[in-house]
């Protein structure tokens, strides 16, 4: 009911909402399964005075809340539909914790959404983040989320550090006997052997 309120209303109209939930509740409502929903529609359906309202009070939860069941759809709507100072400081925050947003299942999601669907002003920094954290390529090669975000970085990087990752890949490749770091390798641009094909080095992975 509440959900359908926010879509028909016009925004001043369900500016009581907004009040209502004000304060620390806000977070935890972001938490609840059908809480969630209720506030992704005040982020996709308000003025933006109104949005930036909602994203002020919700800023300080975003390292939880990206690594929460429901919370993590509420900071990929935030992510979509704040202003850009907002966005920023939400991307900012990922970026500073951005080890345990790509090892986390909900906050990979997160960082993949961004990676996938950011302007290049938002998605390069990222992907530079997760090249920069130490080890942290080696931990993503072994998981199927891992795998996901590495191939969006590698498909995001410029050609000096795509072969820096590539070559940490190798090396991780070639202690490793998993399938799913193999089938990694087949998708970054290693062939059977480990090696690099030309494409893989020169930007056409």
């Amino acid at each position: 009911v509440v959900q359908k309120c926010i879509e028909v209303l016009r925004p001043a109209a369900f500016q009581f909402i907004i009040d209502e939930l004000m304060g620390d509740s806000l977070g935890h409502v972001a938490e609840h399964k059908f809480g969630c929903r209720v506030v992704m529609r005040l982020l996709e359906h308000s003025l933006p005075h109104q949005v930036c309202q909602v994203v002020g009070v919700i800023m300080p939860s975003v390292p939880k809340l990206a690594r929460h069941r429901y919370g993590n759809y509420v900071v990929q709507s935030m992510i979509s539909n704040s202003a850009t100072e907002q966005r920023r400081h939400i991307l900012k925050t990922l970026r500073q914790e951005i080890a345990l947003m790509c090892q986390d299942h909900y906050g990979s999601s997160v960082v993949r959404t961004v990676l996938k669907s950011g302007d290049d002003f938002d998605r390069a920094p990222l992907a530079i983040a997760v090249l920069k954290s130490q080890g942290l390529v080696t931990q993503l090669v072994h998981t199927h989320n891992g795998q996901a975000i590495l191939k969006l970085v590698i498909d995001l990087t410029a050609i000096p550090e795509r072969r820096s990752l590539l070559k940490d890949v190798v090396v991780t490749l070639g202690v490793s006997e998993s399938k799913s770091a193999r089938i990694l390798g087949r998708r970054v641009g290693l062939n059977a052997s480990g090696q690099l094909f030309p494409a893989a080095m020169c930007g056409g992975a």
